[in-house]
């Protein structure tokens, strides 16, 4: 009888802990439509996924976001099927895509284009690459070799 009741409650504790892990929400699905220049610089610095810099390659060649990757929205469709491979082995990561200000559209199209392809954890950062620099954050420059 012991044994019945000691093997009912690890089975009741179990039960219980799946649960509560299945209803506890995970950071990337968590991530809003678009997010704050904070939230931003927190989601770059603490790496908690990929960050995609959707202006002309010129631009980015000329400076970018820490560790953001190029996908221009010009050229999406060339810079999406080389980077497919990458970005689909990532498609559970958060993505945040950026352009160059709050007034550049090529992260919402961006944004949508992704969504569209099932990814499903893609916010944009809205204040771009403008705000980002003025906020006097730091920026990579590729090495010219």
């Amino acid at each position: 009888m012991k044994g019945v009741l000691i093997a009912m409650g690890l089975w009741l504790f179990l039960e219980l802990y799946s649960r509560a892990e299945d209803a506890t929400p995970s950071p990337a699905m968590s991530l809003p439509e678009s997010i704050s220049l904070e939230q931003f610089r927190e989601f770059v610095t603490g790496k908690r996924g990929l960050v995609l810099d959707v202006r002309a390659e010129e631009s980015y060649r000329a400076g970018h976001v820490p560790g953001a990757i190029s996908l221009p929205d010009l050229n999406f469709e060339t810079g999406y099927a080389r980077l497919r491979s990458f970005l689909t082995a990532k498609k559970v990561k958060p993505i945040v895509v950026y352009c160059s200000s709050e007034t550049c559209s090529g992260s919402e199209w961006i944004q949508k284009q992704l969504l569209n392809r099932g990814f499903t954890h893609v916010s944009r950062f809205r204040g771009g690459w403008q705000a980002w620099t003025e906020a006097g954050l730091g920026q990579e420059v590729p090495s010219s070799h």
